[in-house]
């Protein structure tokens, strides 16, 4: 029986602690078209919240809305660190936005709670659904920026990525069959790096030269995430069921670029997609690192790497000369609100997100 919105006697909304962890994952597991078993909410809690650096107790976990000693909605908080003009600082996505059906009029109760939190915070919710699109952008959130909105492809194996999309008949894997050696002799001829995917090599966790590079680099964009070892060791490491690989092209101990990405299936194939993309600036430790990504793709069986238009300018200008195939991509519901922002454009300056914003990897 749907609850009336005058009727708020015995509703409230209250923060989650950590009592409520386990009727909360139950209560998440059984929602509607929803996966996970309650043991793998508690692990995303663990990893939200108790894992995480950027947490603290004074940061409220998300809230719950309750009828009385139900739970009938809930809204996630997780903190993240952020990089304000070289400063680092607390930032906060909201995640997983869940109301039962009948108390959907209450829903904005939730959203209230966190941006009246964050309201001196830079905030982004990356993972709406497109039809509350609308909701966010009357509340003074900005859609975030994504430079372009092509996906660039590195091929690996031409007949499962043609086939994949030409579908799977004699004709497609003839037609494949033919076309694969120009294809890759061109793909090959605009990477251009022979020998140079030794300098690459997948990292296990991020050390001290992962510090370094961001020390010096920090500065090239006035708001960005952070990228000290210890945020990416944990947005790389802390979730074993979500498996990220960590790839840096190294000059003997100094690092120059990194990159992370997401093992994934798309029907058939076998992609690795690029969630974030860190160099110094040039363009040879680009060239290197693709390079070197390519022969762990080949040695692992993946189809193709994808890379998201979410580049700076200045990383889109190299990578359209080394990315040979692209393909218009689907577009995000993905919204930010810089501290202090009423509706106005808060964002002055250089901003840069990576394409797992937010609870995107998480």
């Amino acid at each position: 029986m749907k609850v009336k919105n005058e009727s708020r006697q015995g509703m409230e909304v209250c923060p989650v602690s950590r009592e409520a962890y386990a009727p909360l994952a139950e209560y998440l597991s059984a929602f509607e078209r929803d996966s996970r078993t309650p043991e793998a909410w508690l692990e995303r809690f663990r990893i939200w919240w108790d894992a995480n650096p950027a947490f603290s107790e004074a940061d409220p976990r998300g809230w719950i809305l309750k009828d009385g000693n139900k739970i009938a909605g809930f809204l996630g908080n997780i903190p993240f660190f952020f990089s304000s003009e070289g400063r680092p600082v607390r930032a906060y996505t909201a995640s997983t936005w869940r109301v039962l059906p009948d108390y959907r009029g209450y829903s904005l109760d939730l959203l209230r709670k966190f941006m009246r939190f964050t309201q001196n915070h830079f905030s982004v919710c990356t993972t709406p659904a497109p039809n509350v699109s609308e909701i966010f952008k009357k509340l003074g959130y900005e859609m975030i920026p994504r430079g372009d909105d092509r996906t660039g492809w590195s091929v690996i194996h031409f007949e499962n990525v043609f086939g994949q999309v030409r579908g799977e008949n004699f004709l497609s894997r003839l037609a494949a069959g033919i076309i694969s050696g120009p294809l890759g002799w061109a793909q090959d001829r605009r990477l251009g790096a022979p020998g140079q995917e030794d300098r690459a090599r997948e990292c296990s966790a991020a050390g001290p030269a992962f510090d370094d590079l961001w020390e010096h680099t920090k500065n090239l964009y006035d708001f960005t995430d952070l990228r000290t070892s210890e945020a990416l060791n944990w947005y790389c490491f802390a979730d074993s069921a979500r498996r990220k690989i960590l790839f840096g092209t190294f000059q003997g101990d100094r690092l120059e670029a990194f990159m992370i990405l997401s093992p994934r299936r798309a029907g058939r194939l076998k992609i690795l997609e690029c969630l974030d993309l860190w160099p110094e600036p040039g363009q040879d430790a680009l060239r290197a690192l693709l390079a070197g990504v390519r022969r762990y793709a080949r040695e692992h069986a993946y189809d193709r790497i994808s890379f998201p238009g979410f580049f700076s300018e200045s990383n889109r200008r190299i990578l359209k000369r080394l990315i040979f195939f692209k393909k218009k991509a689907k577009p995000r519901c993905e919204f930010y609100r810089m501290p202090g922002s009423k509706g106005e454009s808060g964002t002055k300056g250089r901003i840069y997100f990576h394409y797992g914003e937010g609870d995107i990897a998480l």
